[in-house]
């Protein structure tokens, strides 16, 4: 597997700071011509978490799964 990608690094480390928890992993990146989309695995979570990178930073995070499963 290749080296981490700067957006795959920014994103992981910008859910894991908005969830407070350790052991964030990538489970698929997808870059396009505008941004990159990230989608995250957080232990213990209902569903991913979805993570924006555009323009060298991150531009959203939010669960992508029901808020009544946060």
């Amino acid at each position: 597997m290749g080296a981490v990608s700067a957006a795959e690094s920014a994103c992981l480390a910008a859910v894991a700071s908005k969830v407070g928890k350790a052991g964030v992993s990538t489970i698929s990146v997808n870059p396009s011509q505008e941004n990159t989309s990230v989608m995250v695995r957080v232990p213990g979570a209902q569903a991913p978490w979805s993570c924006t990178y555009q323009g060298g930073k991150v531009a959203e995070v939010f669960f992508a799964g029901s808020e009544g499963r946060l």
